[in-house]
C-alpha cells in the first residue's frame, strides 16, 4: 500500500520524500508537507484549544481509523505510522478472532456483500469463543482446481458474514 485517503485534506503515504524504509508519513494535499507521528499539526496559535496530544498527527490518524472499517492491508498501513511513536495513540486490534466449524464446500447462486456480488463461491461456518455463529466466503480464483486445495485464496477471505447476514469481514480473524 502506498497512499491511504484520510480525508478530502490529507492521506498516509510512502510516495513522499519524507517517508522511508516504507513508513508511510500523514502529508497535507494543498501544501504538500508531510508529518511524522509526533508531529502538531495545527498552527501554534491553535494549540491552547487543541491541547497537547490531540493536536498530533497520531491523535488524527487514530481517531479516524477507529471511526473506519479499515481492510487488514490498511489497518497494517495505519500502525506501521502510529508505531515510529510509541508514546503516542496506538491502534488496538479489537479484532474477533473465528475458527471454521467445518470444512469450506463450493456453492454457487448469487451472494451480495459490500457492492459486489458472487456467483460461485467456496463457504464455511465459523464460531467465535462466545458461540456467535458467521459464514465465510471465498472468491474462486481457478475453476481448474480438482481437489479444491488452490480454488481460492484461502489467507483472504471475500467476505465475511455473522448470523445476521451483516458484513464483518474487517472485524474478525481466523485463527486455524
Amino acid at each position: 500500500m502506498k497512499n491511504l485517503k484520510i480525508d478530502e485534506y490529507c492521506k498516509l503515504t510512502t510516495s513522499h520524500p519524507a517517508s522511508h524504509y516504507g513508513i508511510p508519513v500523514l502529508v497535507y494535499y494543498k501544501s504538500g508537507r508531510a508529518f511524522g507521528p509526533s508531529e502538531s499539526i495545527v498552527a501554534e496559535k491553535f494549540n491552547a484549544i487543541w491541547s497537547g496530544k490531540s493536536a498530533t498527527a497520531s491523535y488524527m490518524v487514530c481517531n479516524w481509523a477507529t471511526h473506519h472499517d479499515l481492510t487488514v492491508g490498511e489497518c497494517k498501513f495505519v500502525k506501521s505510522f502510529l508505531g515510529q511513536w510509541p508514546d503516542g495513540p496506538q491502534l488496538v486490534d479489537d479484532r474477533i478472532q473465528i475458527h471454521l466449524t467445518e470444512d469450506a464446500y463450493p456453492e454457487g447462486g448469487s451472494t451480495r456483500c459490500r457492492l459486489a456480488e458472487l456467483h460461485d463461491w467456496y463457504q464455511a461456518s465459523a464460531e467465535d469463543a462466545e458461540g456467535n455463529l458467521y459464514r465465510v466466503f471465498w472468491e474462486i480464483i481457478d475453476t481448474d482446481c480438482e481437489d479444491g486445495s488452490d480454488a481460492c485464496d484461502w489467507d483472504n477471505p471475500w467476505a465475511v458474514k455473522d448470523d445476521c447476514g451483516r458484513d464483518v469481514t474487517g472485524k474478525v480473524e481466523i485463527v486455524r
